[in-house]
């Protein structure tokens, strides 16, 4: 969606993903270290160039380029917004292997989800194989859903290739917590 969301903490920014980045995302999204966890992408420009065109034009979704001192080091978003249920996923989230901004633009976009959008229910979906990335969210983002709770989602038949973590603003006080304790060593090291 075009949007006019920013987010910054620090050094470290959110912004709307323009289609200048296409060629950043594309470099992201094919690089072998992200590659196996993610849906596939065509290390082609101009297809980049097309989806985001085409992502420009939903109501739904909230893509951000994740910047750090103004240069791009990684991506994520809020997308699928349901409006009738107040619920979203957020995703696409890759930062480059070098760098230490994942905790803050986690909480970043945890703080676009739920006090800018005044979302209700914030789930990710995390390929099992991902285990790095599981443990993350497990210690700190969000509690795992269960399987019988999924319905509401509408996603319950992906419960075994996927863990699927669940926020609510219930929830958000502690993830919060736990984030900004991140977010303060990580900034450390920024």
């Amino acid at each position: 969606m075009a949007h006019n969301i920013t987010a910054q903490r620090g050094n470290v920014r959110l912004r709307p993903v323009t289609m200048d980045d296409a060629e950043f995302i594309v470099e992201l999204r094919t690089d072998s270290r992200n590659a196996r966890f993610i849906h596939a992408t065509s290390a082609n420009v101009e297809n980049q160039r097309n989806w985001i065109s085409s992502y420009l034009k939903k109501e739904d979704d909230f893509y951000f380029i994740v910047e750090h001192k103004d240069r791009p080091i990684g991506t994520i978003g809020i997308y699928d917004v349901n409006k009738e249920i107040k619920a979203a996923e957020w995703g696409r989230w890759i930062i480059k292997e070098d760098s230490v901004a994942a905790p803050i633009s986690a909480l970043l976009v945890f703080d676009i989800a739920f006090n800018i959008l005044h979302l209700e229910h914030l789930y990710s979906r995390t390929m099992t194989q991902n285990e790095k990335v599981v443990a993350f969210h497990d210690k700190v983002l969000a509690p795992r859903i269960q399987h019988q709770d999924l319905k509401f989602l509408n996603i319950e038949k992906e419960h075994e290739i996927y863990a699927i973590h669940h926020s609510t603003p219930q929830s958000l006080p502690k993830t919060m917590q736990v984030l900004e304790k991140f977010a303060k060593l990580s900034e450390r090291f920024l």
